[in-house]
């Protein structure tokens, strides 16, 4: 009995370690390139798992000094599978919702989305996690 509770208490403490704090958005992204934030805070928890190849859609961090403090690849695309009595097929879709969540830097300013090379948005970081004073606190935006 004692072995399986060290053995589960090692696995949950394993667990509870590897979360962290991360800067989640929840974003909706039109065909045409405009998009509606839906929400951005910070939470416990892992930074999405996202591809480091190239993709048509991809974010940045970028800090207060103004250089890039992460950037990736958002494997997103307007085409959804759907299945159907006659078999398996694509349909094009007008918007894509997309929730990310990316690790989380103290001197972050701006998530910067972009569609190819274009940036089609930039989130000011602080408008959602930083106190009507423009002072980002330690995890402020946590409830």
């Amino acid at each position: 009995m004692k072995v399986q509770f060290f053995v589960l208490f090692t696995l949950l403490s394993c667990v509870a370690l590897s979360q962290s704090n991360v800067i989640y958005i929840n974003a909706d992204i039109y065909k045409n390139d405009s998009v509606d934030v839906i929400d951005v805070k910070i939470i416990d928890g892992t930074p999405s798992n996202l591809f480091s190849t190239p993709e048509d859609f991809s974010i940045e961090i970028i800090g207060f000094n103004g250089k890039i403090l992460f950037e990736d690849s958002l494997p997103l695309g307007f085409e959804a599978h759907v299945d159907t009595p006659e078999g398996t097929g694509e349909i094009e879709t007008e918007k894509i919702n997309t929730r990310v969540r990316i690790p989380y830097f103290a001197g972050a300013q701006y998530a910067d989305l972009y569609h190819k090379e274009k940036m089609i948005k930039r989130i000011s970081l602080n408008e959602y996690l930083c106190n009507s004073n423009a002072v980002c606190e330690d995890f402020e935006s946590e409830s």
